[in-house]
């Protein structure tokens, strides 16, 4: 007999890991994510706050003042060399 409870693998992250610079839409529009077309790839993939030595406190920074960064930091090249982003390294 097979079991009823199908398990599927499950992952658990770090919200840090798997946000992204722009905002969604609807209940995800106060901060961003990442698209990937297989499950899986999200417990792997790292966003573009993975690479600051201080993650969690960059990204907070980073969706707090998303209405003033939004303009300026374009990709994960501008927010690394933005000024702002210089003391999460």
């Amino acid at each position: 007999m097979k079991c009823p409870n199908d398990l599927q693998p499950i992952f658990i992250r770090n919200k840090t890991d798997v946000v992204r610079l722009r905002a969604g839409s609807g209940n995800t529009a106060s901060i961003g994510f990442i698209k990937r077309r297989h499950p899986e790839e999200f417990s792997t993939t790292s966003g573009p706050f993975a690479r600051f030595r201080f993650v969690k406190e960059v990204c907070d920074f980073y969706w707090q003042n998303y209405e003033n960064l939004v303009r300026e930091i374009n990709d994960d090249f501008s927010q690394w060399s933005h000024p702002l982003f210089q003391r999460f390294f």
